[in-house]
C-alpha cells in the first residue's frame, strides 16, 4: 500500500517534478495509477494483466509494476501481446506511437471489451483510446476519452477525472 500512495504523491506532483524525475518512469507511475482508478464492469480477477502491445520505450519501466498490487489481493502481470494475439484476458492495453497505424484493426478489434487502452500517441483519444499520455514543457499530462471508456462499460473516479487536463464525453 505503501508503494500505491507514494505512486499517487508522484501522479498528483509528477507535473511540477517533471525536470528531475526520468519521462519514462513518470509515464509507469501514471499508468499505475491510471489501473487503481479505473472501474471495470466485471470483478477483477488474479492476476491483473497489463498487456503491453509490441515493444516500446517503457518496456523495463512498466516491467517493474510485474506483482505490485492493482486492488487487494490482485497483482499485476506484465505480458507483450501482438495485434495477432487473442487480447481477451487482458485488462489493460498500453502501446505507443509506433502502433499507430494498426489503432483501427485494434479497436475493431477489441469491439467495446473491457480492456483499459493507454497509449502516449498523440491524438489518439480522439480516435477511440481511453487514455492518452504527452509530455509538453516537461510535464507528463493525459487525456480521458469517457465515452469510449462508457462504450466499454468502463468508468473513472472522480478524482482521476479532475485530474486529466481534457476529458472527452462525446
Amino acid at each position: 500500500m505503501r508503494f500505491a500512495r507514494l505512486l499517487l504523491t508522484l501522479l498528483l506532483w509528477a507535473p511540477s517534478a517533471m525536470a528531475q524525475q526520468d519521462e519514462r518512469a513518470v509515464k509507469a507511475a501514471y499508468i499505475y495509477n491510471f489501473l487503481h482508478f479505473t472501474e471495470w464492469p466485471i470483478p477483477l480477477e488474479e492476476p491483473f494483466y497489463l498487456c503491453i502491445l509490441g515493444r516500446t520505450p517503457l518496456d523495463d519501466e512498466l516491467q517493474q509494476l510485474e506483482n505490485q498490487q492493482v486492488r487487494h489481493d490482485i497483482t499485476i502481470a506484465v505480458e507483450h501481446v501482438t495485434i495477432g494475439d487473442d487480447l481477451g484476458f487482458c485488462h489493460s492495453l498500453y502501446f505507443d506511437d509506433s502502433q499507430r497505424r494498426q489503432l483501427d484493426s485494434l479497436l475493431r478489434k477489441l469491439n467495446a471489451a473491457p480492456i483499459l487502452t493507454i497509449s502516449d500517441a498523440e491524438g489518439l483519444a480522439d480516435r477511440g483510446v481511453m487514455i492518452e499520455m504527452d509530455t509538453l514543457h516537461n510535464k507528463v499530462a493525459f487525456e480521458i476519452n469517457l465515452s469510449a471508456a462508457h462504450r466499454a462499460d468502463m468508468d473513472f473516479s472522480a478524482r482521476l477525472l479532475k485530474l486529466a487536463r481534457y476529458v472527452a464525453t462525446r
